[in-house]
């Protein structure tokens, strides 16, 4: 399996996420996962109560380029630091692995 790469099996009773040695592959998978629950799940203003569904489910995925990146112009355009981290959680959902 290459760098970064992972498979994502969901059934009615477990959830495997698999990977080679390296932690990014874990790591897109988890974003994978996150991004099947339903969006009333990352409402900040309260709390989600009730089952959260999450579909049957096998992808195996890789990423085609090695470099997927974005940039962020601070020194001539200051963000505070909150800006910053949200813009980081955007990238870890798209699966981006390079900020400049």
């Amino acid at each position: 399996m290459p760098d970064e790469a992972y498979t994502l099996e969901v059934s009615s009773d477990r959830i495997n996420i698999s990977s080679n040695e390296t932690a990014a592959g874990f790591f897109y998978g988890v974003q994978s996962l996150l991004q099947l629950m339903p969006a009333a799940i990352y409402d900040g203003d309260r709390k989600y109560e009730g089952k959260i569904r999450i579909p049957a489910v096998s992808i195996t995925d890789a990423p085609r380029f090695p470099h997927r990146g974005a940039m962020m112009d601070v020194g001539r355009n200051f963000l505070p630091k909150e800006e910053v981290l949200k813009f980081l959680d955007l990238m870890a959902f798209y699966k981006l692995n390079k900020f400049h």
